[in-house]
């Protein structure tokens, strides 16, 4: 099983949903009344900080996929878990049964230098 492509495609995905969301957002941002039209209604600010959350997010999206297609993945089965070991910052998704745990973290650290069950 390729986990690295299984990875990939979850950014892609992931990058979707947020541009998705950053579009939406874009909109009530743009729609939303100004300071000039009501003092009080924060709305157009609460949009804008939520427009640039989001587009942070599709650069970090982007990086990661730059970074894994460098990188190395290893599958690993240890006490029962199934895990894959990723570059730092990726981990702590979950996809299917499968955590993805970043080589920098405490079990990451751990489990690098093992040999271990299964190495896909």
């Amino acid at each position: 099983m390729d986990w690295k492509e299984k990875i990939r495609e979850s950014l892609v995905k992931e990058r979707e949903m947020v541009e998705k969301s950053l579009s939406a957002a874009r909109f009530a941002r743009d729609n939303a009344p100004s300071a000039m039209e009501s003092h009080s209604d924060t709305t157009r600010a609460d949009q804008e900080k939520l427009v640039r959350a989001l587009e942070e997010r599709v650069k970090l999206v982007g990086e990661q996929m730059k970074i894994l297609a460098k990188a190395e993945v290893k599958y690993v089965e240890h006490n029962g878990m199934k895990l894959v070991l990723v570059p730092e910052g990726m981990g702590g998704k979950k996809i299917e049964d499968v955590m993805l745990v970043s080589v920098n973290s405490p079990l990451g650290s751990k489990l690098k230098d093992l040999q271990v069950d299964a190495v896909a």
